[in-house]
């Protein structure tokens, strides 16, 4: 048997839940060659010095070879393309080329927990747009809406994603040599830069720009590396592998100013002791809004929850006409999710994504707490919309999240951040 048909027998066998299993695939292991006779499960992996084999299920748990295996190499990795065909996997409907890894994870979170209630997920997968997937479509067990997901099924991908943490040594690698030092040709080609923009190195615009190409010229030099995949967070090349090996860049010490401070060097070609007050400042500053400007926050949300903790909804619907005027494009659509829209003065309330994207393009009356009209602090279901409505008596809390924004963006501001231009489009901007 070849390696590729050895792996959708073993998956589909249920191996992705052996962790034991899944390290012998995807990876070298030592081990004496008669261990595998305490436990010879089906399709379990032996690997010696000479060959791969595996016990054969059609020949009475028979060591088999594994005919394509390369010795000195793990049998398998996350990014080895294989082939699928359709109806091969529950969730699978139709023939796709997609990678090992992938395959993995559609057994191991969605198929285990959801069996075909998920289609596959191909190519990176982002586990809070899948949550965010499974948000609109949960449900109690028992409930009879079609394409219901049930809490049951829930926890076991919650469990399913823990038990992923198990296998990071064998698909993230957090050392290799290009991870570890700075890109070939960097200290030219960032004096180039500064060269060709002298004259206008206080602007932090041209500095977010300068910036962005050696960001963009160190991504050529990890292209193919192994380390890509630890380092998928933006934060690890924009800010701590820039600071470290590329530029340490601008800095507006304790008073937030247009004007910056640029520090040319990087982390690795040492320090600039005229720069000294600047980088001793920005620490400062972090360190400052981490400790003082937090506590606005702390007791901005302590203050809104004592203002606001009489507030409950209370009825169906206060039979307002008025509302939130919003023009529906991408940027905003997934908001209506969960409020009502009038429609000929009725309101209509917007279950899903689905249904949010008929809007699209459209400007509509949004129903609104802001235009209640119950009297004292109650509101209508209607005007708090579905989530809250749920939890009547729990408004409090919603009010008391513009306070944990305040702690946020100055629990955020201890720590470096990147200088990045962005573009604007006025007209959505101001909706």
């Amino acid at each position: 048997m070849n390696k590729l048909d050895f792996y959708r027998a073993a998956m589909a066998e249920g191996l992705f839940k052996k962790r034991a299993w899944v390290i012998s695939a995807m990876s070298i292991i030592n081990e004496d060659f008669k261990e595998w006779t305490k436990q010879p499960y089906a399709y379990r992996i032996v690997q010696t010095s000479t060959g791969c084999f595996f016990c054969d299920p059609t020949k009475q748990l028979e060591l088999t070879p594994i005919e394509d295996y390369v010795v000195g190499q793990p049998l398998f990795n996350f990014r080895q393309p294989i082939s699928m065909k359709a109806g091969s996997m529950p969730n699978l409907k139709k023939d796709l080329d997609t990678t090992i890894g992938n395959v993995f994870f559609n057994y191991c979170c969605i198929v285990h927990a959801f069996d075909d209630k998920v289609d596959y997920m191909e190519g990176y997968v982002s586990i809070s747009a899948v949550e965010e997937m499974i948000a609109t479509r949960l449900e109690d067990d028992g409930n009879k809406r079609p394409d219901a997901l049930f809490v049951s099924e829930y926890l076991k991908f919650v469990n399913s994603v823990a038990y992923l943490t198990n296998f990071t040594q064998l698909c993230v690698w957090a050392a290799t040599e290009k991870l570890l030092t700075a890109p070939t040709g960097i200290v030219e080609f960032k004096n180039g830069l500064l060269e060709k923009n002298k004259d206008r190195l206080h602007d932090p615009a041209v500095i977010a720009a300068i910036d962005a190409e050696l960001v963009k010229f160190d991504a050529a030099y990890l292209k193919g590396d192994p380390c890509e995949n630890f380092l998928i967070a933006k934060k690890s090349r924009e800010i701590v592998r820039k600071k470290l090996f590329l530029m340490h860049g601008a800095e507006t010490g304790l008073a937030e100013a247009v004007s910056v401070e640029l520090i040319p060097n990087s982390l690795a070609q040492g320090w600039q002791i005229e720069k000294f007050t600047a980088m001793n400042n920005s620490l400062r500053a972090g360190s400052f809004n981490r400790s003082v400007q937090t506590q606005l926050g702390g007791e901005s949300v302590k203050w809104l929850l004592r203002a606001s903790s009489n507030i409950v909804a209370t009825i169906e619907d206060c039979g307002t006409i008025l509302g939130k005027t919003i023009k529906v494009n991408p940027t905003n659509v997934g908001k209506l999710v969960g409020f009502s829209v009038l429609v000929e003065n009725k309101p209509v309330l917007v279950n899903n994504n689905e249904e949010a994207g008929k809007y699209l393009g459209q400007t509509l009356i949004v129903r609104s707490p802001m235009y209640c009209m119950l009297n004292n602090t109650d509101f209508c279901f209607t005007c708090v919309g579905k989530n809250l409505a749920q939890n009547p008596t729990a408004i409090s809390i919603a009010v008391s999240e513009y306070g944990s924004s305040f702690q946020n963006l100055f629990m955020a501001a201890a720590h470096a951040k990147a200088l990045k231009l962005a573009k604007m489009d006025y007209k959505t901007a101001l909706q």
